[in-house]
């Protein structure tokens, strides 16, 4: 299960390029940004549910366990440090594990946790995950697919309807080659 231990951070320059992206004119009011700040968030979970990368650095907690060989898939990459690693006990109680006998395998899209040994108990792993803790480090696609989406959410935000793809058009194209790829069985 993964935790997310704060929400992205939407600054004011992120609700002010989505308010450029939409055309608005300058000196709406507070109900308009949050608004824009409401449909950014919106948008940025979306894709990095869909995704499963992290647009913006922040930090998360994940319980799961690890396979025989000491590995476990990251449940959202792209990971940047692993902060600390805990076992949990059979009564639910914990006990920390040394975080330097664990490394990262930055396999591209998808990192890997990686220990050196077998932990047949489950484990609380607390890292940190994002392309970069501002904006402007998250690749250029996947910023513009955010906008793209944030906006969709924005002008759409009273129609209802259900069984629709709520994807623009564009915004699959901009994150095909983010998508994870499964091949074979595994």
């Amino acid at each position: 299960m993964l935790t997310e231990i704060a929400a992205p951070p939407i600054g004011q320059s992120l609700i002010d390029e989505l308010a450029d992206h939409l055309k608005l004119s300058t000196g709406f009011g507070s109900d308009a940004e949050d608004e824009l700040e409401g449909s950014l968030r919106a948008a940025i979970a979306h894709l990095e549910a869909r995704l499963g990368l992290a647009l913006i650095q922040r930090s998360f907690i994940w319980r799961g366990g690890v396979g025989a060989d000491g590995t476990a898939t990251a449940p959202i990459s792209p990971v940047t440090v692993i902060a600390s690693v805990d076992r949990v006990l059979s009564d639910g109680s914990t006990e920390a594990v040394d975080v330097t006998s664990w490394s990262l395998d930055q396999r591209p899209l998808r990192t890997r946790f990686c220990a050196d040994k077998y932990y047949r108990d489950q484990l609380d792993i607390a890292f940190t995950a994002g392309f970069g803790a501002d904006w402007t480090d998250t690749p250029g696609d996947l910023r513009r697919a955010a906008l793209m989406l944030a906006a969709h959410f924005f002008e759409n935000r009273h129609a209802t309807a259900s069984g629709i793809e709520i994807l623009p058009l564009g915004v699959k194209e901009l994150i095909a080659p983010w998508r994870r790829v499964r091949i074979g069985f595994g």
